[in-house]
């Protein structure tokens, strides 16, 4: 069976891709901050990852490494870009460039 590792996959379209990946039939890793309480089926495996740190990041790739032994597919979903944003208080968002 393939092996596929998800980031971002607590929500939004990172859990829609695992979800997709597990019904296809491959062994689903999934990441994220809050992947412990997300709703997805029993059998994708669970890494909680944040990934705006690299020891986390460096960590769910062993445990892939340790479980999976090769990887397949990666789908990136994660984004830590917001916290990122806000220049002298303001959210930049929103403004041109």
């Amino acid at each position: 069976m393939p092996s596929a590792f998800v980031t971002g996959a607590s929500r939004g379209v990172g859990r829609g891709a695992a979800i997709a990946l597990n019904d296809a039939g491959y062994n689903v890793f999934a990441t994220g901050r809050t992947i412990a309480a997300a709703n997805l089926p029993d059998n994708i495996q669970r890494i909680p990852c944040d990934h705006l740190r690299d020891d986390q990041t460096d960590a769910a790739f062993q445990t892939l490494a340790d479980t999976a032994g090769t990887l397949g597919l990666i789908v990136n979903c994660a984004w830590g870009g917001y916290e990122r944003m806000v220049e002298d208080g303001k959210f930049i968002w929103t403004l041109p460039f």
